[in-house]
């Protein structure tokens, strides 16, 4: 406890909502469970305030969207994270959250207007030309069409990275700050054909552990400038299963990817700050090495993939903490008012004890698309456990 007990550079008040966090992140009780997602869609938050009986469009309806928001910031006519404040810290309070993520902004590279659908598109921050689809970005054209082009990639400059939001929230809420950032996998991933990167694993495993090692250093000096900002807890995005199991073998990421990655955990961790990961899927074979690398817990217990919260819980529990595990799929869209009532009590009845939780849903973004009743019967439901 004491090494994350003065987490952040900027040293933040420790106010009861990051004390709680930090006593899970540590295995401990606390006065009560945890809760929080990494991210609320703003549809979803204007239809929360309006069943709690908030005048929404009074908080949110003058408001710019966070996309054009970033627009006024690179042009120096906005504060940075001034519509995610006004549109979230409500919701945060609706719910009785103790947690959010705010992440490092990466402006894009070149803005290309709109393709022929209307669509907004433009070379985004790590080189991929991507376009706007709904509330998601799709990549068009990734950085690297070859195996060539991925070991000479060139990293983007990191003082163009936005770090302000990260300090602004640090320093005027008390919600605990965590922000995420990609690991080498996902990070590589994303720069070229998914399908094409897996097989590179496979024809150049020398190659790609040298390109993970760089990856991985760039991406220590990525949680460094977030730490610095006043960032609490480090999240490491890195999906690497599918429902089924790994991606790749379980030997080939142990031997390419895992070096990297527990030399960000130990980066990390000697600054004081907790640091998960996150990975959706089946990852239960790959729990020993999550434990090995040193992480301080693990997100997302996706259930519909196979991941048992009264297993992990009973294998990793004092050695993990544990986040997450409340379904996406079904509960959360489509489930009734009392099946997600249930499902919350029970998933903290197996979580809950002897610390080491913190309560959320699996995804850890709670969608636009799910009924705004089912979140808040979750979260009240959590609140009186």
């Amino acid at each position: 406890m004491n090494r994350l007990m003065s987490s952040g550079e900027s040293n933040p008040p420790l106010s009861d909502q990051r004390l709680r966090v930090l006593k899970a992140c540590c295995r401990q009780k606390s006065d009560k469970i945890p809760k929080g997602e990494f991210g609320i869609e703003p549809a979803l938050c204007r239809r929360l305030l309006e069943l709690v009986g908030h005048d929404a469009g009074k908080i949110m309806g003058n408001k710019f969207s966070v996309r054009e928001e970033n627009d006024l910031f690179e042009k120096g006519l906005s504060r940075p994270g001034e519509t995610k404040m006004a549109n979230l810290i409500p919701v945060l309070e609706a719910l009785s959250m103790d947690l959010t993520a705010i992440n490092p902004g990466f402006p894009p590279r070149q803005k290309r207007g709109k393709d022929k659908r209307g669509r907004r598109y433009w070379i985004d921050f790590w080189g991929n030309e991507v376009v706007e689809v709904g509330n998601s970005l799709a990549t068009v054209v990734p950085a690297c069409s070859e195996i060539r082009q991925l070991l000479r990639y060139n990293w983007p400059v990191l003082c163009k990275i936005i770090a302000e939001p990260i300090e602004r929230w640090s320093q005027e809420t008390p919600y605990f700050i965590f922000s995420q950032i990609p690991g080498p996998f996902s990070l590589l991933g994303g720069l070229s054909s998914f399908l094409d990167f897996l097989g590179y694993t496979q024809a150049y495993p020398e190659e790609i552990k040298q390109l993970a090692t760089v990856t991985g250093k760039w991406l220590e000096a990525l949680i460094e400038r977030c730490i610095k900002a006043g960032a609490q807890g480090i999240v490491i995005n890195e999906d690497l299963a599918y429902d089924r199991g790994p991606w790749i073998a379980e030997s080939a990421f142990r031997k390419i990817f895992f070096p990297a990655l527990g030399e960000m955990v130990r980066f990390t961790q000697k600054r004081g700050v907790p640091i998960l990961l996150h990975s959706d899927g089946n990852i239960r074979s790959l729990l020993p090495d999550v434990v090995d690398m040193g992480f301080d817990g693990i997100h997302s217990l996706q259930p519909s993939a196979g991941m048992r919260l009264v297993e992990v819980k009973a294998e990793y529990g004092t050695r993990l903490c544990l986040m997450g595990n409340l379904d996406c799929d079904y509960l959360l869209p489509q489930g009734s008012i009392e099946e997600i009532k249930t499902a919350t009590l029970e998933t903290l009845r197996v979580g809950a004890p002897e610390g080491g939780f913190i309560f959320s849903s699996c995804a850890g973004i709670l969608s636009a698309e799910w009924p705004a009743e089912n979140v808040l019967a979750m979260y009240r439901a959590a609140e009186n456990f």
